[in-house]
């Protein structure tokens, strides 16, 4: 297949991948000790890599369609940060709590501005 050399691609960063018909999926199985700097650079440099490839061979990337997500276990919970992930905050269990809390306080400051400008 005229994509096989992104599969390439990514194994060279120690990535592992599945292949669509139109589409791929990345994903890495991370545990808590692994250094978070390092694995985003990485990410980042293979997505560079794949990005120059397509563009060298008149095929474009979809940056819109990229998404990235990270869960955690119960076990591993003070061990991860909470993440912002698609303007939603998301604590390591997957919880809505802090982004339940974090739209009820911008509610209260948007109604409480009207209510400033508004009687």
């Amino acid at each position: 297949m005229y994509t096989k050399p992104v599969g390439e691609f990514i194994k060279r960063y120690n990535i592992k991948y599945h292949c669509y018909a139109d589409d791929t999926k990345v994903y890495m199985t991370l545990t808590p000790c692994d250094k978070w700097d390092d694995i985003s650079s990485s990410i980042e440099a293979c997505i560079a890599d794949i990005s120059n490839w397509m563009n060298s061979n008149m095929l474009k990337l979809n940056k819109d369609k990229r998404e990235f997500f990270v869960g955690s276990s119960k076990q591993h919970v003070k061990k991860t940060e909470n993440l912002r992930n698609l303007g939603l905050i998301l604590d390591s269990t997957i919880g809505m709590e802090k982004q339940v809390n974090y739209i009820c306080k911008s509610c209260y400051y948007q109604i409480r501005t009207i209510g400033l400008i508004r009687k």
